[in-house]
């Protein structure tokens, strides 16, 4: 928990005029993430890293945090470098410059409201819009792509060996010492006057996300690190309780996909067990019989860790993810769907995009060519948008 706690400006954007503006400016987007090799999608993907790579054992562990990241990017540095993107890749995204305007109209126009009067963000990108994590990603790419290339002209300034970052969450591998570490993390900071680096934590060992990463007593001989689950005092487990409404096959499900989840996130077998123990006695106090527990837990076991690391979480629960062929069977029909669902502001809205050259197109008539391909890309639950 955050000492002191402290406050942050959240606009929702789950049912603003622009959110399905933003949905299909964040799919777009999201196609500069293969250019970067720092983007960190999900600790499974740093899991699979961590298992082929080998260290060396003068080397050490850190992690990093950005300071209430999203709210101190700058508007205009963010679309400037999106703009430099689509230059560089020209072939990433069609229709580029209609994507950028839209995102602009995107982040310029954060309107809320409270106790009767209107509010607008005037600094920083809105953290309740669909498009802001994967724009935040791709900005903090660019800025350390940045201090990649002046570590080739600064002989004091190290990168790192290996260095992810989930969104303003880092972790990486450095070898050297804590002077050369914050000499990195203060050029980092010198990039931008509102991004900095204010918490940070170095040594042998490291908390991220859901694992614990450390150096076992295989890393002295292979130069491999361990990992285990991680899991924070202040939670709860607040899990399904077993006398709710929920069907047998998402109460079985939860409790097998925690438990893959475990073997996945742990070398060590002993580590796993114990965390399997835990959760037992966890499901145990929200009312599950021993009978019923025993028989699922007995279906997971460490040695499946191989197989499982080949499989990610959302192959192996059914029905509890969006699918990439979810996504395919909206795309086809892509069109269909667009002009049901969307708003007439919205319609109105890209017309005057499309429109801002002096040509008059209207999206509404099927005689003309659309300027832009329309792929919707996301359903959650039953709700369109």
């Amino acid at each position: 928990m955050k000492n002191p706690i402290v406050g942050r400006p959240i606009v929702a954007g789950y049912n603003w005029i622009l959110t399905p503006a933003s949905i299909f400016v964040g799919h777009y987007l999201k196609d500069f993430y293969s250019k970067f090799d720092s983007i960190l999608t999900d600790s499974l993907s740093l899991i699979k890293i961590l298992e082929t790579h080998r260290f060396n054992q003068k080397s050490f562990l850190f992690t990093i945090d950005f300071k209430s990241l999203y709210t101190n990017i700058p508007v205009e540095d963010a679309i400037k470098c999106i703009i430099e993107l689509v230059n560089e890749y020209q072939e990433v995204i069609p229709n580029a410059n209609f994507i950028i305007e839209l995102l602009e109209i995107i982040l310029k126009n954060s309107l809320m409201t409270f106790d009767g009067e209107y509010f607008q963000q005037i600094f920083g990108v809105i953290m309740g819009t669909n498009v802001a994590p994967i724009l935040a990603n791709i900005y903090m790419a660019k800025l350390e792509m940045l201090l990649k290339e002046k570590c080739k002209t600064d002989i004091k300034l190290k990168w790192p060996i290996l260095f992810k970052r989930f969104i303003d969450d880092g972790f990486g591998i450095m070898e050297g010492n804590k002077l050369d570490f914050e000499h990195w993390v203060s050029e980092f900071n010198s990039l931008r006057e509102t991004i900095t680096i204010d918490k940070f934590n170095f040594g042998n060992s490291v908390e991220f996300m859901d694992l614990y990463i450390y150096k076992g007593d295989e890393f002295f001989v292979t130069g491999k690190l361990d990992i285990s689950v991680f899991q924070k005092e202040e939670n709860k487990y607040m899990y399904i309780p077993c006398k709710s409404g929920h069907q047998k096959h998402t109460i079985r499900n939860f409790i097998l996909g925690e438990l893959r989840r475990y073997v996945r996130c742990s070398t060590q077998e002993f580590s796993f067990l114990k965390t399997k123990n835990k959760f037992f006695k966890r499901l145990r106090l929200r009312g599950y019989k021993k009978v019923f527990l025993k028989k699922l837990f007995r279906k997971v076991k460490h040695s499946s860790r191989n197989i499982l690391l080949k499989i990610s979480p959302q192959q192996r629960i059914e029905g509890n993810f969006y699918s990439q062929t979810q996504e395919n069977d909206i795309i086809e029909s892509a069109e269909q769907i667009f002009h049901e669902t969307f708003s007439n502001e919205f319609f109105n809205l890209m017309e005057n995009v499309l429109n801002s050259n002096g040509e008059t197109i209207s999206i509404n008539d099927h005689s003309e060519k659309l300027v832009v391909n329309i792929e919707v890309c996301f359903y959650f639950l039953q709700d369109k948008y």
